[in-house]
């Protein structure tokens, strides 16, 4: 709810039994990567906050290219960085599918 721009934005939408799914639209362009942290807050006043990170890519910036690459989409993605699958986990597993670019811009 609260990023680094300093605002509080409801960005709440019902998506069916109790489950909410929050957007933010950012509608200005970056010339540096940017990290917001939102922080999700339920009715008993619980909260949680994540980590978000924008990064801009420039055109002379190395980067490993968007691929299908054993059943998984990996997007354009800056040299040293994580990319994260754009699929879910299967067998009912928790967590993240990541893949890291390395510094030549070749996919790890």
């Amino acid at each position: 709810k609260e990023g680094s721009l300093g605002r509080d934005v409801n960005a709440s939408v019902p998506t069916g039994k109790d489950i909410m799914c929050s957007k933010l639209k950012i509608s200005n362009m970056f010339n540096n990567s940017t990290n917001y942290t939102c922080t999700f807050v339920n009715p008993k006043k619980q909260n949680t906050s994540v980590a978000i990170v924008i990064t801009v890519l420039n055109d002379n910036d190395t980067s490993c290219e968007k691929e299908q690459y054993r059943g998984h989409s990996w997007i354009t993605t800056k040299a040293s960085q994580y990319a994260e699958s754009t699929k879910s986990c299967e067998d009912q597993k928790v967590g993240k599918i990541i893949r890291l670019c390395k510094k030549d811009g070749k996919w790890e």
